[in-house]
């Protein structure tokens, strides 16, 4: 999982391997790098490269329950 603050467009796994690496990928054989937008700025302030982390989609309206999307996501990359 690549951790991204601003929607910057296109999201191709081309787009992703220039951004983390293409050996950062490498490390995980059968999976998907995709970016995910956390609007939080102190949330992403506690994540690091290598962590694992639970994916959960939540709506900002309230309107639907909270939604787990992955079970042990790996971090690969943070902007800073």
């Amino acid at each position: 999982m690549v951790l991204r603050q601003r929607d910057r467009g296109s999201d191709s796994q081309g787009d992703i391997a220039a951004l983390v690496g293409s050996a950062a990928l490498a490390g995980y054989p059968g999976r998907s790098a995709v970016a995910v937008r956390i609007p939080d700025g102190d949330v992403v302030a506690l994540l690091t490269p290598g962590q694992r982390v639970a994916l959960v989609a939540t709506d900002p309206q309230g309107g639907r329950p909270p939604e787990q999307l992955a079970d042990d996501a790996a971090v690969l990359a943070v902007p800073r």
